[in-house]
């Protein structure tokens, strides 16, 4: 197919060429008995006739010097519009009749007319020959039954004949014209077509068979080879004209477009069958480069069918080319991937190359004409196919062999599972649609009490081991039939003796040839549910004293407080601390202290059991317990509280022959339908409990909804909501106050941070409002971290205010400094956003810190190694702190404002002051002074010798932001 066409673009590009010179010599072919075949070719003349109404008659009145030479012997006048005539003289030299053969060994020529006359008879118009042929014409009407065009003719003793052919078609116009001795010719016919035969048999059989292969493993690979293999015939046969004279000899329209319609199909199958045997990676760009030739062919194919024929074939022939180029340099990339089968295929392509080059150089009298050169063509298509079937073999080879390595690797894994199935801990079954055993493991025998599936009998009754319950079966059963699986059911299995296991159960419906079965795997987590349970008990209980804890005694709250709602029950709370016990725990330690409460613990539960059975106690805290009481009204549940305070009264606890007693404050809230919610009810029963400590201890109080001191116990408690509320939702947010120096230097910031918070109405909440609730109720860690993540996060945001700083001053509570986890989130803090420690001083209030000496201590100790500062604020309120100071190690001290506030009008607070400051001087520490409200006291303070002023006159506090510190 290929080389045709690459020899037609050669012609054509050679035709280009055509010398138009006029040769005034005589041109004769000589011809003996003993002249088999000769190649007229340079003894031939033309005229090209452009208007094509030339007649035989007008051709032979032509002047010697308007016809020319054929140049360089090359018979080929490309696509031309022109009648091509064609004149040469035969002569016969012998004196033996010479019957001979015209032969134009050219398949694809439209209109041929063939004229000989005797140069003896120069008076008559009439040839002695004359025959009409062409494509457009049935193949029977051709005067010899050959696949290119034979012309008869014959030349007596010594006779010479002037032929002339006329030649007009659409396509490319080529003569390639030799005669022959009649017996020679039909031999040489015989021959050609003997080989030619084999050649087309041959690929139609290779075809034939991979289309079959392809039906067979279903693979469309070979079905593009087997279509490539058909159009390389069908374009040979159309080519050199056997298609026209063995399959279609009456369908002159279809052999003019048949060579255009196999090769467009064949440079698709050609692209399509390389993608597909070469696979070039997905990723690669040589994926979309064929992808895209690909699209370009199958576009080129549907245009041509719109065409004129000429065009049609240029179009064909440059695609022929762009494919083939195309295919070959696919084939060289791949070599980096598919080595092996790329080879097979470069030598295929270099194969089909070679004969096509060897033909051509032989059209264009390069090479000399042998059989191996003038087939060479053929020779290439044919070993090119046969080497693309020798890769294809091979690949069939190793698709061969990893068929066998999966297959046995298939067979070592039904090994191992046949292993783990027999081995596994798990039971695993297969079950009837019905719901009888099919097949099980050792296991799942084991755990059911059989021996083997063929002894059992299908009664789950006679079983020795674990089976489950009849009803719970069957439902098992229909419900992996409704939704076609069932995994982790979990559910009991009983035995004869009553013991039971705990399994779970998946599985699933699966249908071999139309026969649905159930397989599935069984698991024991009896020791699971163990642990479940035992982690659930310690989910809901207390260790200590194996009371329940808090959550549980929340849930049966809620569930008590629904029935009360719904009028199906009346209850009472009781909320219980005791008191004195942190003295035991303190004089006797934490052991004691343990000793104490489990002991203690059993007289509450006797005396709860003495209430009844459906009573609840557990314990909420520490030294806090909380008791539920069903089926009491208020009056009963006074009652109640009462003996139980007696009785913890009543007890004594011995430790180290010292007796020791405690008492309870007890708080009670009866339910009522109206109480909102569970954390209502207990925030009433704790500041009930709250009040009966403020009023002396050891007592019973009851939660009145007008008492005054309990409604602010609640508030507080509300201030805990709110704050707990504000650190989720981030309602919190900084200001900052300067401390401005008495000094004058270089400017860099000095201020306090200072925390507001915006509640959910939009109302601004000062410090006063919120912090003694939780520092009530120990909140102030949380908070604590929440102005330490802040702060430092917008530091870190705002790089050249973190330079311009100096010191920013941030209050730390008492409880956060007592817990070693909020010093370890500290240190955490500082190395995450980066923040030098020299720049933060963290200020502790005078009172706390003396309180908590040890812990304040060992606090400051650990931070100032890492270079952070500190203060002691609201410093003054006790005078036992001068006491304190040189042990604390602290580097300002900040006057509390009660003594600034009136120090131009008070001797008193202005001789505290000066003796504050003298104190300071002493020890090395610098003073910063509060609440600095006008200019007299700022002056006064400066004839003190005080460091560092705060105040609304020095400035008044503001939102934390770059730009405030600029203006200020």
């Amino acid at each position: 197919m290929l080389y045709r066409l690459v020899l037609f673009i050669l012609l054509v590009l050679s035709s280009l060429g055509l010398s138009q010179q006029s040769h005034a010599h005589n041109h004769h072919i000589v011809l003996t008995p003993s002249i088999e075949s000769i190649d007229p070719t340079r003894d031939i003349l033309f005229y090209a006739d452009e208007a094509g109404k030339l007649s035989v008659n007008d051709v032979k009145a032509l002047s010697s010097g308007q016809w020319s030479e054929i140049p360089d012997g090359n018979p080929n006048f490309g696509f031309t519009d022109n009648t091509i005539w064609l004149s040469l003289r035969a002569v016969n030299s012998s004196d033996k009749p010479l019957p001979l053969y015209l032969h134009i060994d050219y398949a694809l020529l439209d209109d041929i007319e063939f004229y000989a006359y005797s140069t003896e008879q120069k008076e008559t118009n009439s040839p002695s020959d004359y025959y009409a042929l062409g494509d457009l014409k049935p193949f029977a009407e051709r005067p010899v039954d050959h696949p290119t065009f034979v012309m008869p003719f014959g030349l007596a003793p010594y006779e010479s004949k002037d032929i002339y052919l006329r030649i007009a078609t659409q396509g490319t116009l080529q003569t390639p014209i030799s005669i022959w001795q009649r017996e020679a010719f039909l031999q040489h016919s015989k021959d050609v077509a003997f080989l030619y035969g084999y050649f087309l048999g041959a690929l139609l059989i290779m075809s034939a068979y991979y289309l079959c292969l392809s039906v067979i493993v279903k693979d469309k690979t070979y079905l593009l080879y087997s279509i490539y293999i058909t159009c390389m015939a069908g374009v040979h046969g159309s080519l050199d004209g056997y298609t026209y004279k063995w399959l279609w000899p009456f369908a002159t329209q279809w052999h003019q477009v048949s060579s255009l319609a196999f090769i467009a199909v064949g440079i698709i199958a050609t692209i399509f069958f390389t993608r597909e045997l070469l696979k070039p990676p997905k990723t690669s760009l040589l994926n979309g480069f064929t992808k895209t030739i690909g699209l370009i062919a199958c576009v080129s194919a549907i245009v041509t069918l719109f065409l004129p024929y000429h065009l049609a074939a240029q179009l064909n022939a440059g695609m022929t080319v762009v494919v083939m180029s195309s295919v070959f340099i696919t084939c060289i990339a791949m070599l980096k991937y598919s080595p092996r089968i790329a080879q097979f295929f470069c030598w295929a392509w270099s194969a089909y190359f070679a004969g096509i080059i060897a033909k051509s150089l032989t059209k264009m009298g390069v090479l000399p004409s042998t059989f191996i050169t003038e087939y060479g063509g053929n020779i290439g298509a044919l070993v090119g196919i046969v080497i693309i079937a020798l890769a294809l073999a091979d690949r069939i080879n190793t698709e061969k062999r990893k068929r066998e390595k999966a297959q046995q690797e298939s067979i070592d894994n039904l090994r191992r599972f046949e292993t783990l199935y027999e081995n596994a801990l798990e039971g695993i079954f297969t079950l009837s649609e019905r719901g009888d055993l099919l097949g099980a493991n050792p296991a799942f025998l084991d755990i059911v009490g059989l021996d083997s599936v063929e002894g059992y009998d299908g009664n789950w009754l006679t079983l020795d081991g674990y089976v489950m319950e009849f009803k719970d079966y069957i439902a098992l059963i229909e419900a992996i039939k409704t939704k076609g699986q069932v995994l982790d059911h979990e559910t009991k299995m009983t035995n004869k003796q009553g013991a039971y296991i705990w399994v779970t159960i998946s599985a699933r419906l699966v249908s071999e040839k139309g026969d649905n079965k159930i397989e599935g795997t069984l698991i024991d987590i009896s020791e699971r549910k163990a642990f479940e349970q035992q982690l659930q008990h310690l989910a809901e209980h207390d260790p200590l004293t194996g009371f329940y804890n808090r959550r549980a005694f929340e849930i049966k709250t809620s569930d008590l407080l629904n029935r009360v709602k719904h009028n199906e029950d009346k209850a009472c709370v009781l909320y219980l601390d005791l008191d004195q016990f942190k003295i035991v725990n303190d004089l006797c330690g934490h052991t004691a202290g343990d000793l104490l409460l489990q002991k203690l613990s059993k007289r509450l539960q006797e005396e709860v059991r003495k209430l009844g059975d459906d009573q609840f106690i557990a314990r909420l805290g520490g030294d806090e317990f909380g008791i539920l009481l069903s089926n009491s009204s208020l009056r009963t549940g006074q009652r109640a509280a009462e003996k139980i305070r007696q009785s913890v009264e009543q007890f004594s606890f011995l430790w180290e022959g010292k007796r020791y007693t405690v008492g309870v404050s007890i708080g009670l809230v009866e339910l009522l339908p109206y109480h909102l919610s569970v954390e209502q009810v207990l925030v009433m029963a704790d500041t009930a409990c709250y009040m009966a400590k403020d009023r002396g201890r050891n007592r019973v109080h009851v939660f009145v909804e007008s008492d005054q001191d309990m409604q602010f116990r609640q508030l507080e408690m509300q201030w805990v909501n709110t704050i707990k509320e504000a650190l989720e939702k981030d309602q919190f947010f900084l200001v900052a106050q300067n401390i401005q120096s008495k000094a004058p230097g270089p400017h860099q910031h000095h201020y306090e941070i200072l925390l507001r918070l915006m509640n959910t109405n939009g109302n601004l909440c000062s410090p006063g409002q919120f912090l003694p609730a939780a520092e009530r109720y120990n909140l102030m860690p949380n908070i604590d971290r929440w102005v330490i993540k802040a702060y430092f996060s917008w530091l870190s945001e705002n790089p050249e205010h973190l330079a311009q700083l100096d010191c920013a001053s941030i209050n730390l509570s008492t409880h956060s400094i007592g817990d070693k986890f909020f010093a370890n989130y500290l240190i955490d803090a500082f190395e995450r956003y980066a923040i030098p420690a020299e720049k933060i001083c963290f200020e502790i209030t005078e009172g706390m810190a003396i309180i908590h000496l040890d812990n304040t201590q060992a606090f400051i100790e650990r931070f100032r190694a890492l270079g952070c500062r500190f203060a002691l604020d609201d410093f003054g309120t006790g005078f036992s702190s001068y006491a304190y100071l040189k042990d604390l190690q602290v580097d300002y001290l900040k006057i509390d404002g009660v003594f600034v506030n009136n120090i131009c009008d008070d001797e008193i607070s202005l001789a505290m002051v000066k003796s504050i400051s003298e104190v300071a001087k002493a020890i090395g520490i610098e003073t910063i002074a509060e609440f600095v409200e006008d200019e007299a006291t700022l002056n006064k303070l400066s004839e003190i010798g005080i460091d560092y002023f705060q105040g609304y006159h020095v400035h008044k506090p503001s939102r934390l932001d770059a730009n405030v510190f600029h203006l200020v």
